[in-house]
């Protein structure tokens, strides 16, 4: 989180940890302290994107789907291994961290591009990462290699390239350099020589066809 000095942390899902909670590691203390920012939901076993009890996120395997808006101080997060089955869905969240304590709020956009209804060929994984020059959140999302745009001002999401082949493993790390317009993409299996590891990077300037390089 941008000026508190705080890694916040959320998670859990499939068939493992089925705690909603979220906590935000203090590292502006000696020694760092662990807080804990929301409680904990009533779990119910409905399969959905929320719990019955009070409506929140149910916890997930959130992969590298979070990312950090820095505008709106707001965690945001899409699609992840639901518990209990493990599910995706397509559905987008955030958390309003500039209020105490931090409120979640269902953002589920359906205009211009719904991710919710079966578009693409998404099963639970998604690699996001903030890009300042749009001030929007690019993901890379399913099976197939598209990258999708998320905006919280307009609450939409756009796509920006059409399904290719998986080239760049769901497993890795999606960090944005802003000066060379670049995505870049650390570590997970190589989908194109399995027991090796990759780096790879995509042209995010205005005008680029988003292609996939390796580094």
């Amino acid at each position: 989180q941008a000026g508190s000095e705080q890694l916040i942390i959320w998670g859990g899902g499939h068939s493992d940890y089925y705690g909603n909670e979220v906590y935000a590691l203090n590292l502006y203390q000696n020694p760092s302290t662990l807080t804990r920012l929301t409680d904990p939901s009533v779990v119910d076993l409905n399969g959905g994107d929320t719990f019955l009890s009070d409506g929140l996120p149910v916890s997930r395997h959130t992969y590298n789907d979070l990312a950090y808006l820095p505008g709106p101080d707001r965690l945001f997060s899409f699609e992840g291994a639901r518990m209990p089955n493990g599910s995706g869905g397509g559905y987008t969240w955030t958390l309003d961290l500039s209020v105490t304590p931090p409120v979640w709020h269902k953002m589920y956009p359906t205009a211009n591009l719904d991710l919710t209804s079966g578009h693409g060929a998404s099963v639970t994984g998604a690699w996001c990462a903030y890009d300042p020059n749009t001030d929007s959140v690019l993901c890379n999302w399913g099976n197939l290699f598209e990258i999708v745009r998320y905006s919280f001002t307009n609450n939409s999401w756009t796509q920006v390239t059409n399904y290719g082949d998986s080239i760049i493993s769901y497993t890795s790390t999606p960090v944005i350099d802003p000066k060379r317009k670049k995505m870049f993409y650390f570590g997970g299996v190589d989908p194109l020589n399995p027991g090796n590891l990759a780096i790879r990077s995509v042209d995010i300037s205005n005008g680029s066809t988003f292609a996939v390089n390796d580094i």
